[in-house]
């Protein structure tokens, strides 16, 4: 019977096994000053606008977390023949009137709009999305990026796609090649600009799957989830303050990791509590968390020994 997964987008930094040890490929910071805070502007406009998502990635969550699904796309198409895919996510930053060249997608693409109005147009058909907006691009669908609004846009784009195969980011026709070992890369006159956040080599995957971004936060930092897993390679990004990873290993703001799936992994808040953006992929109809032990509280540290 195949396998069903769900590509889940999530843009959490920072997951480790139980042991503290790095699961897989982590770039240690980025360089993501001009970033706005999106878990704040998603929770800003949740009062305000769109209603939510429909996504049942937060079910099964241990007490103390909650996840705000930013996007959640479902696909069945994938590269045929690759012997591995490699996961990467990426900010884009569009200025006024900035326009990509088209390109084929060599694996399923998914952008969120972060803030601003960009057009995305799939196989000739143009649609714009104001910030908060997603769209997912199929593997072998052209796709072409604009921005025509006044203000800057910031896209997040999460990609699947064969080894050496990344679809890159162009001005124009001037095609903004990513090279070995770079992490920022501009277009013609930095109207376009790429930024890698994470990437790491995964298995190939079959059947269904959904791409997904979303917010994970604390709203108890003295809950301990305990060691779990994920069922498909899940990444995370810290957006601000402090991961706890294993019993050794701490991530700060703009600090990411990618954990493969069935990777054991202990999280716990730092001080202050981290909001973290999640990314990556998960068996269709299986829990986002998997845990390998009950839910602990950690007692808060009294103010002076128990005897005053």
């Amino acid at each position: 019977m195949r396998r069903y997964a769900v590509l889940v987008v999530m843009l959490f930094t920072a997951m480790v096994a139980a042991s503290g040890h790095a699961v897989d490929q982590t770039l240690a910071r980025t360089k993501s000053g001009d970033m706005p805070t999106i878990c704040q502007t998603f929770a800003a406009d949740a009062q305000t606008s769109s209603p939510p998502i429909d996504s049942t990635l937060a079910d099964g969550l241990p007490p103390g977390l909650a996840l705000d699904v930013l996007a959640d796309r479902a696909t069945t198409h994938w590269p045929e023949f690759a012997r591995g895919l490699v996961l990467t996510i990426r900010q884009l930053s569009l200025k006024p009137d900035a326009v990509s060249a088209m390109r084929r997608t060599e694996g399923p693409l998914l952008f969120y709009v972060a803030s601003g109005t960009a057009g995305v147009s799939v196989n000739g058909q143009t649609e714009t999305y104001a910030a908060g907006g997603a769209v997912l691009v199929e593997t072998g669908q052209n796709y072409l990026l604009r921005n025509d609004a006044p203000d800057p846009a910031i896209l997040l784009r999460l990609a699947l796609a064969p080894p050496d195969e990344e679809t890159t980011v162009s001005n124009k026709g001037g095609v903004a090649q990513v090279l070995p070992g770079d992490l920022e890369v501009a277009a013609d006159a930095g109207a376009i600009e790429s930024l890698m956040l994470a990437t790491a080599d995964i298995p190939t995957l079959d059947g269904a799957a959904h791409l997904f971004i979303g917010c994970l936060s604390w709203t108890d930092p003295h809950v301990e989830p305990g060691v779990g897993s994920y069922p498909g390679p899940v990444g995370l990004w810290v957006l601000d303050g402090r991961l706890l990873v294993g019993d050794a290993q701490t991530l700060e703001r703009n600090e990411t990791t990618v954990f493969q799936s069935e990777a054991p992994r202990r999280l716990r808040a730092g001080d202050p509590p981290p909001v973290v953006l999640m990314f990556g992929v998960i068996p269709q109809g299986e829990p986002l968390w998997t845990a390998a032990q009950s839910t602990r509280i950690i007692p808060p540290v009294p103010a002076g020994p128990p005897w005053l």
